[in-house]
């Protein structure tokens, strides 16, 4: 992900509402992926500083939400696409939850994000009512038990995927249920983030390999994504995943179910590409090597096996700095041959789509 500047020269993020050196009012531009710098024009409206260009924000900028993308024409209700995506919120009588409701908006900008700049197709129930791509937010248990009991009679709203439908249970909001979850399922690498990634990687290949010229490449690789589900999941948290599950599968998870691979192929496809754009702009070098000299998927063209070895670099030396700070391993993962294969494919599929 890369960083942008204020009209003051100050670094700004994607998502900073405000400049901290000069106090302006930043905005988003999803369509161009860029950070603005806004002013206030007389009549309340916001112009662009320097080009003078009317813009709107978000009605969401001053909500827990915390959204500054930009409006990509008029509409009634005020929000931007990234907010339409979203059909439910949780319940915001609950302090908590408005917090928590802020971190799951933000991470799922940082998807949004990610897959523009990737010129991934992101059709939403405007475009397509049956199966465009839609996001729940809800909560089965109450904001002051901190996620640990379930609420009388409420059933329980496990994160997952339904036809472009993307669930999100609120407690994966919450640091300390997130880390009881990633402590008791042995997910090491599970993060909010993550979730958002690994769900929408079921909604891409509903869109780009289901039904497509895709289909049997991706079932030799990953398997048959038609095998019994609810039986193979099952099958996993009773007896866990196989103990060679290391050399064929990028976790231990993808092991499950072939969607399952599929899915957790696509979000570590995006925790690459992601890491390697923002090492890029940081101008990163890696043993006399500039990070993403050689392109990525992002510029619209990008040499898979040159990527792979930014990233085994890259990944080595992130580990060895958190150690240094006595904390975990980011990337606790070691890329097999068959992972790498399926992550080429996943390359191919997604770079096919924005060739289109």
């Amino acid at each position: 992900m890369q960083t942008f500047s204020c009209q003051c020269g100050n670094r700004v993020y994607y998502n900073d509402l405000l400049c901290t050196r000069c106090g302006c009012v930043l905005g988003f531009d999803a369509e161009q992926l860029q950070a603005v710098t806004l002013e206030a024009a007389t009549n309340g409206e916001w112009r662009e500083a320097g080009s003078g260009e009317p813009r709107t924000l978000c009605a969401n900028f001053s909500s827990a939400a915390r959204c500054n993308w930009l409006l990509d024409g008029p509409r009634a209700d005020g929000l931007c696409r990234a907010c339409r995506l979203t059909d439910i919120i949780p319940d915001l009588s609950h302090p908590a939850h408005q917090a928590y409701w802020g971190r799951l908006e933000a991470a799922k900008r940082h998807l949004l994000y990610s897959l523009r700049a990737l010129a991934l197709p992101i059709p939403d129930r405007e475009d397509d009512p049956d199966r465009g791509l839609v996001f729940e937010f809800l909560a089965d248990r109450a904001a002051d038990s901190e996620f640990t009991e379930p609420l009388p009679n409420e059933p329980a709203h496990p994160t997952g995927h339904d036809d472009g439908r993307i669930t999100i249970n609120l407690a994966e909001a919450d640091p300390v249920a997130l880390t009881r979850q990633r402590e008791s399922l042995d997910e090491p690498y599970r993060t909010l983030l993550g979730h958002f990634r690994h769900e929408v990687g079921h909604f891409y290949f509903l869109l780009l390999v289901t039904g497509s010229q895709w289909e049997t490449p991706c079932r030799d690789l990953f398997g048959d994504e038609r095998a019994d589900y609810q039986s193979a999941l099952e099958r996993h948290y009773a007896e866990g995943p196989p103990p060679d599950w290391h050399q064929r599968h990028i976790s231990a998870y993808a092991a499950a179910h072939p969607s399952e691979d599929w899915a957790e192929t696509f979000a570590h496809y995006l925790h690459m590409t992601d890491t390697l754009d923002t090492a890029r702009d940081c101008h990163l070098e890696v043993r006399g090597r500039r990070i993403g000299a050689g392109g990525l998927p992002q510029d619209g063209a990008c040499d898979f096996a040159a990527m792979v070895d930014d990233w085994s670099a890259l990944s080595v030396d992130l580990n060895s700095l958190n150690r240094s700070l006595g904390q975990e391993d980011p990337y606790p993962f070691v890329l097999s041959g068959p992972a790498l294969d399926k992550l080429q494919l996943v390359h191919s599929i997604i770079v096919a789509s924005a060739l289109r």
